[in-house]
């Protein structure tokens, strides 16, 4: 018998220390889905703005960070009231 391997490649973004897979995304369209993902936006963007509260410079990669993830949790909010 014979084992299939699957490997799954995966890269590290350093700037924004996050893993991106590379396989499809999931649909996001379940109510329950979205819910989930609006949370973990929302705590990732409250960790993030408090990083970003305890330094005292302004960096344009943070910058940018929480202007991104503050769309994210908008897009996601509009979504969830439209469904």
């Amino acid at each position: 018998m014979m084992k299939t391997l699957v490997k799954e490649r995966f890269y590290l973004i350093p700037s924004i220390y996050q893993v991106v897979h590379d396989e499809p995304a999931p649909s996001l369209q379940d109510p329950v889905e979205l819910s989930k993902h609006f949370d973990d936006v929302y705590k990732l963007y409250l960790r993030r703005l408090s990083d970003f509260e305890m330094t005292n410079q302004i960096d344009h990669t943070r910058e940018n960070e929480l202007t991104s993830l503050l769309s994210e949790l908008i897009r996601v909010k509009r979504q969830l009231n439209e469904g």
